[in-house]
């Protein structure tokens, strides 16, 4: 089974069978890290690695017939069996004629997996899951959810926030709930906090999907994966031109900025990785980030300033210009009397860096992670401004939520400073 001869070899590091699924890890050859693969829509049968499946993937398919270079176009091996056939060939045919089929794709993990297309009945697993699904526009196959109401955002999340539960938290199932319910899919995030959704899933002819929506380098691929197999394309379409727009125009205007300020990262009390997805986001909005430990080479995604006192943080290494919090509190915040104490729960700890207070910034990690990016850009860099970030996130809102009325995004609480917190006081 071969997807690239340099760049990629797949480990079978077990056929497990998860309702049907056979998965797959790919491995990066140098380093035995995530492998890296071409194109956004990471499904088998994505002939020429764009963003959809169509007919010009079958013209290029047989293009392929005669010469494959399976480096470049891995996906045109739509069943995975290392060659090109009429078989591969007939695949792609369903899926451009929308026919129902059992795809390969890569998941949030970068592990191959195995689906159903397309989704008719699906049940919603994890926070960070309802806003991809309601902004694609598929919350009329949405038939259950895990976890309760409470730990969802009532305005974000309105199309599916009032499902049925069966989990009684967002990263369990009940498998007697589960079965009422004729699914198709349960969609659940990457993280080895939903680990036990999968496990629970084996044995049951029911789908386990986990996208990584809120990293900013896979977040398009989460999209375009679920628009795809939910037939939601166009939508996906419109969210990944969004994207495309303003990735484009942020990366521009941080381009043309000499005076780059240093950021440390962080997630409650701890230090992000340098390579965690919400450092990606202060890179993106043109920091340069101080923390010097990744997941991949030490095995930690963060440091804990609270387990050791913070200590370490003392250290001339971490002294940034900006200190970078990414909290979760909804898409709506209005009680604004806890502005003061949701800096101070996590900033007493941040004491021993030279950024807290006056740069100390809180950011809201509810919002797509294209808002983050330029809440954060607008905040730092008076050449990008506040303004920026407001108009894009209106627009966001208005494009792709357009159930959430009555909203101004400039009375909401997308942020927090220590300007703020003193006007309160």
């Amino acid at each position: 089974m071969a997807i690239s001869k340099s760049l990629l070899t797949i480990l079978v590091v077990g056929i497990v069978a998860v309702g049907g699924i056979s998965a797959y890890l790919l491995i990066d050859n140098d380093d035995n890290g995530p492998a890296q693969v071409t194109g956004r829509l990471q499904v088998f049968g994505n002939a020429n690695n764009d963003d959809h499946i169509n007919s010009d993937d079958l013209k290029d398919f047989d293009k392929m017939l005669e010469s494959w270079d399976s480096e470049k176009y891995p996906y045109a091996d739509a069943n995975l069996d290392g060659k090109l056939d009429s078989e591969d060939r007939t695949i792609i045919e369903k899926l451009v004629n929308k026919q129902p089929c059992r795809v390969y794709y890569i998941n949030g993990l970068r592990e191959v997996a195995q689906a159903d297309y397309p989704i008719k009945k699906l049940a919603v697993a994890g926070t960070m899951v309802h806003p991809v699904i309601n902004a694609l526009g598929a919350s009329d196959i949405a038939v259950a959810k895990t976890g309760k109401s409470s730990s969802l955002d009532p305005v974000l999340d309105e199309p599916t926030y009032d499902l049925p539960s069966i989990g009684s938290k967002a990263y369990t199932i009940d498998k007697e709930e589960v079965s009422k319910y004729d699914l198709d899919a349960v969609v659940t995030l990457y993280s080895t906090t939903y680990d036990n959704i999968e496990e629970d899933l084996k044995g049951m002819p029911i789908d386990c999907i986990r996208i990584n929506p809120e990293n900013s380098e896979l977040s398009l691929n989460a999209y375009l994966l679920m628009g795809f197999l939910m037939d939601r394309t166009e939508r996906a379409d419109d969210i990944v031109a969004f994207y495309d727009k303003y990735n484009k125009i942020i990366a521009d205007k941080v381009a043309s900025i000499k005076d780059k300020k240093t950021s440390v990262t962080m997630y409650s009390y701890s230090m992000c990785a340098t390579d965690y997805y919400l450092t990606l986001n202060s890179i993106a909005a043109g920091t340069v980030n101080l923390s010097d430990f990744s997941y991949e080479k030490d095995g930690k995604n963060t440091l804990s300033l609270k387990d050791d006192n913070g200590a370490w943080a003392a250290v001339d290494k971490y002294q940034a210009d900006y200190l970078i919090l990414y909290s979760g509190w909804g898409v709506r915040w209005d009680d604004s009397t806890t502005l003061a104490e949701e800096f101070d729960y996590y900033g007493k700890y941040f004491t021993k860096m030279n950024a807290y207070p006056d740069n100390y910034i809180i950011i809201n990690k509810t919002m797509p992670d294209i808002a983050r990016i330029a809440f954060v850009a607008g905040l730092i860099y008076d050449e990008i401004g506040i303004d920026f970030a407001y108009d894009m996130y209106e627009e966001l809102i208005e494009t792709f939520y357009p159930y959430i009325t009555d909203y101004d995004v400039k009375e909401a609480i997308c942020f927090i400073t220590y300007e703020m917190v003193q006007n309160e006081g």
